[in-house]
């Protein structure tokens, strides 16, 4: 709601500024500009999952924000909560695309935000290394602990993950974080579920 009335703001003061212009050229440049105001707004109300999909780089089909997709592939496993002791914990798959990486390392710090703008963190700490060979996708324990997410939230909106690939590499330097979007809690015990048979 405040994107839009920034939106109509922004537009009414184009137009007053329009119309008191004194040349022809400049009040068709303000014109312009509106256009691309108008085109850029049609573009995030049509659609507004798209339009913080480009602005995050998640797309929108995996919810992942992989800040390497040249040197790794990311999804989801599950993410996993207990209901009495009111943690939740992440697993992801991990596939090295280019070389391998003997010592990569997920969620050293972890941070997830629910609907309602409540934060909660991952207690486990360091991570363990893992091994990633080329091509073959490896699960990875991304959250341990995260406490005090009650059994009420069925999702979080966004998980942030520090990470990096291989130490003397490091392609984790460049602070970006590895995110996932709209991650579905399954409550339970925090086991993952046993596969149907």
């Amino acid at each position: 709601m405040k994107r839009i009335a920034r939106i109509i703001l922004a537009l009414a003061t184009m137009w007053t500024l329009t119309a008191v212009m004194p040349t022809k050229a400049v009040a068709q440049l303000k014109i312009k500009k509106i256009g691309s105001v108008l085109k850029k707004a049609g573009e995030i109300l049509s659609d507004p999952a798209d339009a913080a999909a480009q602005a995050t780089g998640t797309t929108a089909a995996s919810g992942t924000s992989n800040p390497a997709p040249a040197a790794m592939g990311v999804e989801l496993v599950g993410c996993y909560g207990d209901s009495v002791a009111r943690t939740v914990r992440i697993v992801i798959k991990v596939t090295a695309l280019k070389e391998e990486c003997t010592q990569a390392n997920f969620g050293n710090q972890v941070k997830a935000f629910d609907a309602n703008g409540n934060t909660y963190e991952d207690r486990s700490g360091i991570k363990e290394n893992v091994q990633l060979p080329v091509g073959v996708p490896v699960k990875v324990e991304m959250a341990k602990d995260i406490a005090g997410v009650p059994p009420t939230v069925t999702s979080l909106r966004l998980v942030q993950a520090t990470w990096y690939l291989n130490s003397s590499t490091h392609y984790g330097k460049e602070r970006k974080f590895l995110q996932l979007a709209g991650v579905p809690i399954q409550w339970g015990d925090g086991s993952e579920p046993t596969p149907a048979q």
